[in-house]
């Protein structure tokens, strides 16, 4: 249940903490209109790792059984 409740935990770190990866709006009058700067792939990036570990993690669950 313990380890159930880490991984929730986890995964929904790792959904949401999606808007927080964008710049901040920039400065009135700058000349750009883009309310926010993405950074592309960064979201990819994120949800490969959390699921190499889910997996790393699944995988030494087995070997010890």
């Amino acid at each position: 249940m313990k380890q159930l409740l880490k991984t929730t935990i986890a995964i929904a770190v790792f959904t949401f903490s999606g808007h927080l990866l964008f710049a901040p709006p920039p400065p009135p009058g700058s000349g750009n209109n883009t309310p926010y700067a993405p950074i592309p792939g960064v979201e990819l990036l994120l949800a490969a790792g959390a699921a190499y570990g889910i997996k790393k993690k699944f995988d030494q669950k087995n070997a010890e059984a």
